[in-house]
């Protein structure tokens, strides 16, 4: 006698085969759940912290523009005062120049470098007006940077110059102060700015007491 004992059907190879399939694609899609939900938060805190960010530059553009802004109208108030409608007349056209990039900027949170360093020349020649020729400046960029393409966060260098200029001793200077903006190529991801000045200083009163901020930025 013979015969044949037939599998129950989810004994059979098709049905294992289903099934080794099934148990493949829920634990790809689980993994797949779990790198999503790890790269939403991810991207939740980068957020984050660039908004964060960019509240701070904000909040660093509202609190050091009024003080240029005021610095400038004391100058052109002086020169009226002076009866030197000239000079009045060339630093209210720069400072007017000026104002309107900042406004126009403000909207923006990023912007070219070329432009960045466009608004740092402006700013330096009113600088130069109100300290009456007292402040030279010079502004180095490494042939190798490519302005146009490299972006950075708006006016993110002026209040560090300003800094320099008010701070860092060039206005409490007896002799002419010096002011010098270095942008130095990196690799293709990063660039160096540094910005330099010859002042005193808030501490120091040596003459001759040069001093360097470095930033780099990827």
């Amino acid at each position: 006698m013979s015969f044949t004992i037939k599998p129950l059907w989810w004994q059979a190879i098709w049905v294992k085969g289903f099934m080794v399939l099934l148990s493949i694609f829920l634990i790809v899609l689980i993994s797949r759940f779990f790198v999503k939900r790890s790269q939403f938060k991810r991207n939740q805190q980068i957020y984050q912290d660039k908004r964060l960010s960019e509240l701070q530059l904000k909040a660093l553009r509202f609190q050091m523009n009024p003080h240029f802004v005021f610095n400038s109208l004391s100058a052109i108030q002086y020169y009226i005062g002076e009866n030197n409608f000239e000079a009045s007349e060339t630093y209210l056209v720069k400072f007017s120049k000026l104002i309107r990039q900042f406004f126009e900027l403000s909207k923006e949170n990023e912007i070219s470098l070329a432009t960045e360093i466009s608004v740092l020349n402006n700013y330096l020649e009113i600088e130069k007006l109100r300290f009456k020729e007292k402040l030279n400046f010079t502004i180095n960029i490494d042939e190798k940077l490519d302005k146009e393409s490299i972006t950075i966060p708006t006016m993110l260098l002026q209040p560090i110059l300003e800094n320099a200029v008010n701070h860092g001793g060039v206005f409490n200077k007896m002799d002419n102060g010096l002011i010098t903006l270095n942008f130095v190529n990196i690799s293709p991801l990063a660039f160096k700015v540094e910005i330099i000045d010859d002042g005193v200083g808030f501490v120091n009163t040596k003459k001759g007491h040069t001093r360097k901020l470095n930033l780099q930025m990827f």
